[in-house]
């Protein structure tokens, strides 16, 4: 098992330094208005880290690194449903190169027994990234009985977010 440590000098201890990177976290500044019973594309628009410039936060939302090797990549989306809707489930998926045929990691929540207005899906894995054009995105897929569904996005905490840093191995 290998400690990590934080510091103002970043991971140490067997993991981090400049080993990590490019590495990446954004979330969602506001609410995002998602379709029911469709694949939604999370757009975290704000940037917290970017060490590479490699997290597209304003068009294609996705992490294109440019350094091969193996990264952790995770997301969580806190999805509620506007109106007097139920959520039956909420699916959270990070895909590489736009298509699960190639990979995918997912977090799932079924609600249809107890159903409740929302809840955060929390999704992580690693992926191999080749360092010239493979990517990575983030999507939602909720189910509701009715209404709106809303991935939920704030200034100032992190609702909804996605990140990825490289592993050092």
């Amino acid at each position: 098992m290998a400690i990590i440590k934080i510091s103002s000098g970043g991971l140490a201890s067997g993991v981090g330094g400049d080993d990590n990177t490019p590495a990446f976290f954004a979330h969602l500044s506001a609410n995002q208005t998602l379709t029911n019973n469709a694949r939604n594309k999370i757009q975290c628009n704000t940037e917290v880290l970017d060490s590479g410039g490699q997290y597209d936060n304003s068009s294609n939302y996705r992490f294109t690194p440019t350094t091969a090797g193996k990264y952790y990549v995770f997301a969580n989306c806190d999805i509620a449903s506007e109106g007097q809707g139920t959520v039956n489930w909420m699916l959270n998926e990070i895909f590489k190169n736009g298509t699960s045929s190639n990979l995918r990691v997912y977090g799932y929540m079924d609600l249809r027994n107890n159903g409740g207005n929302g809840g955060n899906i929390f999704a992580g894995g690693v992926f191999d990234m080749n360092g010239s054009s493979d990517y990575i995105e983030f999507y939602s897929y909720p189910g509701l009985s009715s209404g709106t569904p809303t991935a939920y996005g704030n200034a100032t905490t992190y609702n909804t977010f996605f990140g990825a840093l490289k592993l050092g191995i």
